[in-house]
């Protein structure tokens, strides 16, 4: 996708978790905590999401047809523990499409670091 910045609006591309996504995450955790999975073992249709699901399609339009990049806010990191919030994080980005390898080597998962170094 291309775009200027004067095309973009303000909030293009920032898709809001509500409180009945929350809600629903707030219970696949809960799930999650009592089933613990390996998080690429994880999947959506597992889980009672629709409006995530709804949420996520919307999403998905976007990256493909919109401004080709989205930031979703806000999943309430302080309400997970990390592990958790990387589970939840893998549910909402596979109801946009496969996740794939992001490392050559295979890694699906990793921490990366903003150091402030250039």
């Amino acid at each position: 996708m291309s775009w200027e910045a004067e095309t973009v609006l303000p909030n293009d591309g920032i898709f809001e978790l509500d409180r009945a996504c929350l809600a629903e995450l707030q219970a696949a955790a809960a799930l999650i905590e009592a089933n613990p999975l390996p998080v690429e073992a994880l999947l959506p249709d597992d889980f009672p999401l629709p409006h995530c699901r709804a949420l996520m399609a919307t999403v998905k339009q976007n990256l493909e047809h919109g401004t080709g990049f989205a930031i979703i806010d806000r999943l309430p990191l302080d309400d997970f523990e990390p592990a958790m919030a990387i589970n939840l994080h893998w549910l909402l980005m596979s109801l946009c499409g496969r996740i794939v390898a992001q490392k050559w080597d295979g890694t699906m998962v990793y921490d990366v670091t903003d150091t402030g170094r250039r």
